[in-house]
């Protein structure tokens, strides 16, 4: 798959995605899989609904929810998907790669870019492509 065809996959998901905090929530869940040991898209699927800290250089720590998975599609032998995520709208972040962690997940690198803002936060999103 070109990354053009990516791309555009995963934008249409993103553009049609309701931005609530879908699946069973934070208060819903049982034990978590850590996330520092491998970043694979059912390790997220527990943390849909749940905050992250997102380690911002010049201000210290930002929130953030894990809103949606996306799952785009995928050539033989790939597994594509994006994160979305939401902030507070006074906290933005700008393109790059943070250090994440909450309560149960362990501290992983992602690579966040804006997905768009709106009167109830601001939306980023992580595309990942594991082969």
């Amino acid at each position: 798959m070109k990354r053009r065809d990516f791309l555009s996959t995963c934008g249409k998901g993103l553009a049609t995605a309701a931005l609530g905090a879908g699946g069973a929530g934070a208060a819903a869940r049982g034990a978590q899989p850590r996330l520092d040991a491998g970043l694979e898209r059912g390790k997220f699927a527990p943390y849909v609904g749940g905050e992250f800290w997102v380690y911002e250089p010049a201000r210290g720590i930002v929130t953030v929810r894990l809103v949606r998975i996306i799952d785009c599609k995928s050539p033989a032998g790939h597994r594509q998907f994006t994160l979305l995520f939401r902030s507070h709208p006074d906290d933005s972040l700008a393109p790059g790669t943070y250090t994440l962690e909450n309560a149960e997940s362990g501290r992983f690198q992602v690579y966040l870019q804006s997905a768009g803002a709106d009167a109830r936060g601001n939306d980023y999103r992580a595309e990942f492509n594991l082969v």
